[in-house]
This record gives structure tokens, sequence and C-alpha cells, in this order.
């Protein structure tokens, strides 16, 4: 098994020898060609010294070459493994962290199920096994969760640990120039362009965690659990959802049809509760009439907005055909109907038939509910 070990580092001096250590003496066990790619992310501190005196150590052997590539300011834990799968040249990814909190020492059990031919890919578990691993913060175990959770939703794989620091994955299956996030929601991004990949068989296995604090060097912040979740509905596929999926292969027209009828009923129990189907385009004819400009800013008695092409087709009735019965009842009632036109019209420019309709249809329900909740 050929692998590339990429590990991305920023301001690890006091880690960052031990781990490559750790994983120059482990590849050479378990591997017949591997190469370490070391991205160093405009570290500040004495992580540069520490990696040159890492590579002072290491025999030279052209089964097992170490590459050191820089980044000249920090751009993040992504940016750093496009970098490194960008320059990888072995059929697996193995992405290591440069901290301790994960041990080389899993690498076996991580690519026993590929060698084995059961999986394609393998996902390291902090939360299954038996190994040991740190207990430190419940939100940071919450917001993992909750992450995992809608990852799992939009990818239809079951993981238990999507932002685990250990992946194993065939090199060929990333598109190096389909990645966009620069720093720790490329674990979610990378998940959900490997599960879109056909017929990649997904493992995961128990690993050791040896976790952190704040004062350690720890450096995820709640910001990038908040930047993962809304990764996961940018990227993640809604059709993979079942019911998701279920309803975007309705017709648009049974759509319409639904809240269409829907509507009308609401508005024959407006009729016969209150003897008007149009209340509140009264309401806002009179504002218009009294010119009451302001009052068209503040909530109906039914809590409802008037479209703009209601606004002004009555507003232009009132100035030019007067009070009367006509444009009390006649003429808000056309007004209400041709916004809706307009409102289809100007929703039809930008989107196509299918979402113009859903959004007519659930707007002529939605502006009319409030009608049965009011007594």
């Amino acid at each position: 098994m050929n692998v590339s070990i990429i590990v991305p580092v920023f301001n690890e001096e006091k880690y960052i020898f031990s781990q490559l250590e750790k994983v120059e003496r482990v590849r050479h066990t378990l591997f017949e060609y591997s190469e370490i790619i070391i991205v160093n992310d405009g570290s500040s501190d004495g992580t540069e010294a520490k990696i040159n005196q890492f590579i002072a150590t290491v025999p030279l052997d052209k089964n097992s070459e170490v590459i050191v590539l820089h980044n000249d300011v920090n751009q993040g834990k992504g940016a750093c493994l496009k970098l490194g799968i960008k320059k990888a040249s072995n059929e697996f990814i193995i992405i290591q962290d440069a901290d301790l909190e994960y041990s080389p020492d899993d690498w076996a059990d991580l690519i026993k199920p590929i060698q084995d031919n059961h999986a394609d890919v393998v996902y390291g578990s902090r939360f299954i096994g038996e190994k040991p691993h740190r207990i430190l913060y419940f939100w940071h175990y919450a917001g993992n969760r909750i992450i995992t959770f809608f990852s799992n939703l939009f990818t239809d794989i079951n993981l238990s640990d999507v932002n685990c620091g250990y992946k194993v994955f065939p090199r060929n299956s990333i598109d190096i120039e389909k990645l966009h996030e620069k720093r720790f929601a490329i674990d979610v991004e990378i998940t959900i362009m490997l599960s879109n990949k056909p017929n990649l068989r997904f493992y995961e296995v128990g690993i050791g965690y040896y976790g952190r604090e704040k004062n350690e060097g720890k450096k995820t912040t709640w910001s990038d659990g908040v930047k993962a979740l809304y990764s996961v509905f940018k990227y993640g596929d809604p059709k993979k959802i079942p019911f998701v999926n279920f309803l975007t292969k309705i017709s648009p027209n049974i759509y319409f049809l639904i809240f269409f009828t829907w509507a009308t009923i609401l508005r024959l129990t407006q009729y016969f509760a209150r003897g008007s189907f149009w209340l509140d385009e009264c309401a806002i004819a009179l504002n218009l009439r009294d010119r009451n400009y302001a009052e068209l800013l503040q909530p109906l008695d039914y809590n409802q907005v008037a479209p703009i092409g209601f606004l002004l087709t009555t507003k232009f009735f009132i100035n030019y055909l007067g009070q009367n019965e006509l444009s009390y009842r006649i003429i808000p009632a056309f007004s209400g109907v041709f916004s809706i036109v307009l409102l289809y019209l100007f929703v039809r420019k930008f989107a196509t038939t299918r979402i113009a309709l859903i959004v007519v249809s659930y707007s002529y329900f939605q502006l009319y509910l409030p009608i049965i909740q009011h007594k």
C-alpha cells in the first residue's frame, strides 16, 4: 500500500518534532512506499526550525520521501490539505495532525479494512472502540455531534465523528479545484465530496484521542463549528434526504393546486364569517385614500402585508375612480389578483417556472392564513 501522509502544521514548536518522529517510525513498518508532506502554514514560532531538525535526522531513502511546503501567511488547515493533496503522488492519502492528539500507532487499524479489500475510505472515530480518549469540553462534543448528525443527513452515510482528524482515502477521489474551505470546515467538505463519489465503501474504526486544552495549544473555536455546520448546508445534497427527494419530484402544478385550494377555502371562510373577501385590502385602500402612508408600514388587523402590485393598482383606482362601492370591493379584489400576477412575473425573471409557481402559490396561502386565526 502506497500512501502520502499530509501533516498541516501551525505554531506547534512544542510538539512537531516528537510527532514527526512517530510518523517516521510507523510508516516504515506499514508501507512499502510513502511520502511525508509537511505543510508549514505560516508558523511564527520555532516550528520551521524543528521541521528542519527532523529532516536532518531522516536518512535518504528513495522509498520514503519527506517534502516540506510553506505558506507565507497562515491560511488554515483546509488550505494546507489542498496544497498537500495537490503535491501527493501516491494512491492513498492519510491526514495526520501535527500535535499529539492523534497517534500514528493507530494507522494499522485505519488501513486494515483497505488492505483486506473491505473499504475504500476509512475514518477514525473518537467515540467508538475501547482505546483511551481524554475527556474534555462538553460543548465541543455537543457541537461535533450536531455537525456529524447534519453531515450524515446530507450524505446518507452514518459516521460517528465527521470532524475526526484521521481520514484515509484514495487520492483520485478528491477534486482539488472543487475544494473551497480554507480552515477546519474542510473536514465536512471532503466528507461530502467523498460521499458523492459512486461505489466508495466507507468504514470507521475507533482510535485513541489524547486531546489538548486551550492552554496547551488547541486551536479550534466555536466559530469553526458554526462554519463547519454552514458548510454542511452549503455543499450537501438535499436530495439525499428521502423526504426532500420525494418533494422535489412532485410537479409544481400539484403544489400550486394544494396551496391555491387551501387559500381559497380560507377566503370562503372569511367571507361567511365577515361578509367580505378583501377586508385587509380594503384597510390598505382606506389608508391610501386618507394619505395615512405611515400606517402602510404597520401590521394590519390580520397581520398581513400587501404586495407592491396591490398598493400601486389600489392607489391608482382610488385616485381616479373616487370613493364608492366599486373602489372598496371590486377594485381591491382585482388588485389582489394583479399583485399575485406581478409577483409571479418577478420571480420568473430570476428563477424557473417551477420555483415561481411554488413561491406565488405559497405567498397566496401565507398572506391569508392569519384570517382564520383572527376572531
